[in-house]
């Protein structure tokens, strides 16, 4: 009721599944048996369907289960036959159809598509009783599923450190049911954290409060899990007993069941390459540097994965478009107008905070979080678009800098204003609950909001943990790892370059964010030494020294904004997180910037939305690209010419440059604007000119200064190989990233963004000529069947029929003269 309320509303929802018993597990107090996860997220999908979001679109869901749960796999599931077991009679009907046609038409001459053919052969003879229900999580969407199944739902895995530890030493994994760790009431497996690797943030703030661990939302996954595990064991052998068979943990059961913990990750990174889904969700990574311990850990996310939330916890979100503040001049230097971006950030987080008092909501309980944690989600778009005003590369160091110090700026102004609006109006009650029951949604426990912001870590106090840095390098470093040679030989190009043994991350040359931080925002170490001697109050209404010390000494930051905003009488900030990075796919075409801080997709595409298919033309590329044809006096033709040219390569001009150069030379066109292409071709790079590194790298980046989390996709060509996923979901989770999605184009029938101008260059024909038609081998006697299948033969011979058999006679009636049989 409240998903469908929600949709209705114009929301979307994300669900963690993790709590639900497994398939065939017994239902206590009945004969039955669970029908299992995958199927109740098939109930949610359909009511996703019938249900718009707003009244105006299908609404968008967000799957998540843990690694642990034993239905995250089902070993030797089909997923073609779970499909064709799925199909009416009718549509089996239509298929062995499909098929004699295919067949007929073949024997006459024709070709049919291999791939077309072999769909219909895996449908019509899949054999096995597998359903769709039958799926573990990470194979719901496995093709074909992924373009018929759950269909409104983004699937993720839920991903801790101890797994990732077991992949790394090809170790076994237990998958164990959840409710042999129920406590209370509460599933405590479920809400846990992995001590592997090590415990971030969390660890720290344990030694100093150790009460942290009395809160049942909080437990350590070793502990809970080795507990459960026992309890399930005993189940399983008491049941073993009573039915007469030997137990055998290598077997899936509902109760404990063992698999190789990189068998379970291969299978993640497969399906991923194969349909886009699962992506992972580190909730380890979010929860070992969680804003807000006390209130226990995060298990699920909003549909796009940017906000790790509690129970009906909702996203206030809010994006700025960074190209707005990248002022020229005539001479064509350019710089990021900090001032300004400072300013209206003022007026944002004020009117983003009064959003939540005015907000009404579906269910009571999303008021009541939502008032008590008092989270909004502010964060960018428009950083494709900023990087080529300034003419810097998205694929280059400079870029990542620009990222890391504008997101850097983004947070520490966001946590000024959110200081004063907590002097002003108070701070966000969760300041003042040290233990919440999030079943009751009421506060069992109080405490004096001065204790809990100590133990508050927005991501100014994370960076600050992560951050290493030697003469060269500024480096990320999460986790206490020992990486094998083995592991390292697995990554290949820039991924082996930039990862060291003991886990580190190399992100940014310190010479690089210099350059950037004193060129393009006029910061420099100056303003830094400046800042260690001002005051509180003089720092923060500077947004030079402010963003001086958020890069340098981030922890200082924070502490010079605590004094602040206690010297302005707040006792705790008014909010509990300020800082997301949303898609912003519908906010950023209204604001006429790009989304979020993705590359460009491409700068020739087709949009598909509801109402219909749109050209679009990547309006800074298309303005530069006019602006240098009308020095070069270069006519519309030749333009046109060019975006067609770039459509035929899957909308990059990097990819089409050869080919204009080509078309340039033929119609007499100088070098000199030739010239200029190639540095546009340079500049507005798209999502599949470069090395996936500097995907994940500008999310790395983000990460660093970002609250919450960061929804991107990491876009991959059609012919990138599953081992380049593997990398990119292993330096995902080592480099401290709190989600990570990939999609390889084409990899679904269906995408919301086509490449090109011209749809049919992706379009097969599905049925050919040969290159030599024949008629087929003539003999005197033929069977009836035989002549019917062509049905020209009556035309040009003559037949005669005697006792079933077909008599073909060259004679004077027959049309053709040049024939034998």
């Amino acid at each position: 009721h409240v998903q469908a309320m929600t949709f209705k509303w114009g929301g979307g929802q994300g669900f963690s599944f993790s709590e639900l018993r497994p398939r065939w597990d017994a239902v206590r107090g009945t004969s039955s048996v669970a029908s299992g996860p995958v199927s109740f997220m098939r109930l949610y999908d359909m009511v996703t369907e019938v249900v718009k979001q707003g009244g105006k679109r299908r609404g968008a869901n967000m799957g998540i289960m843990h690694i642990w749960h034993p239905d995250i796999f089902t070993p030797g599931f089909d997923s073609w036959t779970a499909l064709a077991n799925s199909l009416p009679p009718i549509i089996r009907n239509i298929l062995e159809l499909i098929n004699n046609f295919i067949n007929e038409v073949e024997s006459e001459g024709y070709e049919v598509d291999k791939e077309f053919k072999e769909v219909i052969a895996k449908l019509l003879n899949a054999k096995g009783f597998w359903s769709v229900e039958d799926a573990g999580f990470i194979q719901a969407k496995e093709p074909p599923l992924h373009d018929t199944y759950l269909t409104n739902f983004n699937i993720s895995v839920a991903v801790n450190d101890a797994f990732m530890k077991a992949v790394m030493d090809n170790d076994e994994w237990l998958l164990v049911n959840p409710r042999y760790s129920e406590k209370d009431g509460i599933y405590t497996l479920h809400y846990s954290v992995s001590k592997a690797t090590g415990l971030g943030k969390l660890g720290m703030l344990v030694e100093k409060a150790p009460w942290l661990l009395e809160n049942p939302y909080l437990n350590l996954f070793e502990d809970v899990v080795d507990e459960a595990v026992e309890r399930a064991l005993r189940a399983l052998y008491i049941r073993s007993k009573l039915l007469g068979f030997k137990p055998n943990l290598d077997i899936k059961n509902q109760h404990v069941w063992r698999i190789k913990a990189r068998q379970l990750w291969d299978k993640i990174v497969e399906n991923a390459w194969l349909g886009g889904d699962p992506g992972l969700f580190f909730v380890d990574n979010h929860n070992k540097w969680n804003p807000t311990p006390w209130l226990g850990v995060v298990v699920a996310t909003n549909p796009c994965g940017e906000q790790p939330l509690y129970p009906f916890e909702s996203c206030n979100l809010g994006s700025i478009a960074l190209d707005k503040y990248v002022k020229c001049s005539e001479n064509k230097q350019c710089i990021f107008d900090l001032h300004l971006f400072y300013e209206d950030l003022m007026i944002i987080v004020e009117a983003m905070d009064a959003i939540i008092d005015l907000n009404k909501h579906p269910d009571p309980r999303q008021d009541v979080a939502n008032k008590f944690t008092r989270k909004i989600g502010l964060g960018v778009m428009g950083l494709a678009d900023a990087l080529a005003k300034l003419e810097i590369p998205y694929d280059s160091e400079e870029a990542v800098a620009f990222t890391l110090i504008s997101i850097a700026a983004l947070e520490v102004f966001a946590w000024k204003r959110s200081w004063e609006l907590g002097a002003e109006k108070g701070h966000a009650p969760a300041f003042e609950c040290k233990r919440f029951n999030w079943k009751t949604m009421k506060c069992v426990e109080k405490e004096e909001p001065e204790r809990l912001v100590e133990l508050h870590t927005p991501a100014l106090v994370k960076a600050a943990d992560v951050i290493v840095a030697d003469d060269i390098w500024i480096k990320v470093k999460y986790h206490n790892v020992n990486l094998s040679s083995n592991t390292i030989k697995m990554m290949a190009g820039a991924f082996r370059e930039r990862i060291e043994a003991d886990g580190s991350v190399k992100l940014i040359r310190k010479d690089v964010i210099s350059r950037v931080l004193r060129k393009v925002f006029g910061v420099n170490t100056a303003n830094y030494q400046r800042a260690l001697h001002e005051t509180p109050t003089e720092i923060a209404n500077d947004p030079h020294l402010l963003l001086a010390l958020a890069i340098f000494s981030p922890s200082k930051a924070w502490e010079v904004l605590k004094t602040y905003g206690r010297l302005r009488g707040a006792k705790a900030p008014r909010n509990t997180v300020v800082t997301t990075i949303a898609p912003t796919g519908t906010i950023s075409i209204l604001a006429g910037t790009s989304s979020g801080i993705e590359p460009y997709f491409a700068l020739v595409y087709k949009r598909r939305v509801t109402v219909g298919e749109f050209l679009e033309v990547v309006n800074k590329f298309r303005d530069k690209l006019l602006s240098i044809a009308k020095r070069y006096s270069v006519d519309e033709d030749t333009i046109m010419d060019i975006y067609a040219i770039i459509s035929r390569h899957k909308g990059s001009l990097r990819w089409a440059i050869d080919d204009i150069r080509e078309n340039l030379l033929t119609r007499n066109i100088g070098n000199g604007f030739l010239a200029e292409v190639e540095k546009l071709a340079t500049i507005f790079a798209t999502a599949m000119d470069f090395d996936p590194w500097y995907h994940l790298a500008h999310q790395i980046a983000a990460q660093l200064y970002v609250d919450q989390a960061i929804s991107k996709t990491i876009n991959l060509p059609k012919n990138a190989d599953k081992t380049l996923v593997n990398n990119i979901y292993f330096v995902a989770w080592l480099a401290g990233l709190k989600g990570v999605t990939v999609y390889r184009d084409e990899s679904k029938s269906h995408q919301v963004i086509v490449f090109g101008a011209k749809e049919e260059h992706n379009r097969k024909r599905l049925l050919r000529k040969r290159s030599r038609m024949r008629m087929m081998h003539l003999k005197k006697n033929m069977r009836l069947d035989e002549i019917k299948r062509d049905k020209k033969l009556n035309e040009i011979f003559e037949t005669k029929e005697k006792n079933g058999t077909i008599t073909v006679e060259l004679t004077q009636n027959s049309t053709c003269t040049t024939c034998e049989l």
